[in-house]
């Protein structure tokens, strides 16, 4: 009963976060800014009422965010981290999770919020995060 309780707690303080990022699929997240997709995850997070890390604006930043779950627990709004260019590197991507095995990200400046499958990822990601209370 308990985990039954923390799944469905950890869904909806996860579902504003995920209705918040598709409603963004197809557009551009202000426009010639910085393409940072962490941003654009603050954003969203801070629009679903949570609060991003205070510096949220780098993706390995969101490492300390939240509370961590594995992969294979991973739930509609939660966040994950991955790694670019090399796993010790500075360099990540973030995504925000939203069920079926899809994610929503900003992946450039130049294009609009998209959907991607999480495998594309899969084998980088550093870590997934869950929005707290």
């Amino acid at each position: 009963m308990v985990l039954v309780q923390a799944i469905v707690l950890g869904s909806l303080l996860n579902s504003g976060i995920a209705k918040e990022a598709e409603s963004r699929v197809g557009t551009s997240f202000r426009p010639g800014s910085s393409a940072m997709c962490a941003a654009f995850v603050a954003d969203v997070v801070k629009e679903s009422g949570k609060k991003p890390p205070s510096s949220p604006n780098l993706a390995r930043n969101w490492l300390g965010w939240g509370k961590a779950v594995p992969l294979n627990a991973i739930q509609r709004g939660d966040i994950v981290v991955c790694w670019r260019g090399s796993r010790s590197g500075s360099k990540g991507h973030i995504l925000i999770y939203i069920g079926g095995g899809l994610c929503v990200h900003r992946s450039t400046k130049s294009s609009p919020i998209k959907k991607i499958s999480l495998s594309i990822y899969k084998d980088k990601v550093l870590g997934v995060r869950r929005a707290s209370r």
